[in-house]
């Protein structure tokens, strides 16, 4: 998990001035780091911290892609009168 959360990280930074595709890799990264996270059968609490961040992370990047999406229209066009 700590991998995934290192790899979202750098990917996240590398592809911070991408259109949507740096942002679909890396919510990609951190969901599967996320499951790997939540699905580990081990005693150890630290499994769990890294799923959680790691979701945490992914969502934070599902908001960066909406909201990098085009709007529908234009509120600064121009109507003509000035």
């Amino acid at each position: 998990m700590a991998f995934f959360f290192l790899a979202g990280g750098i990917i996240s930074i590398a592809t911070r001035s991408s259109k949507i595709g740096g942002n679909i890799a890396v919510l990609v990264i951190y969901g599967i780091g996320a499951i790997i996270g939540f699905a580990a059968n081990d005693s150890s609490l630290w499994s769990k911290v890294w799923g959680i961040l790691c979701a945490i992370c992914a969502i934070v990047a599902l908001a960066g892609l909406l909201g990098k999406q085009k709007p529908k229209f234009d509120n600064n066009s121009s109507t003509g009168s000035n």
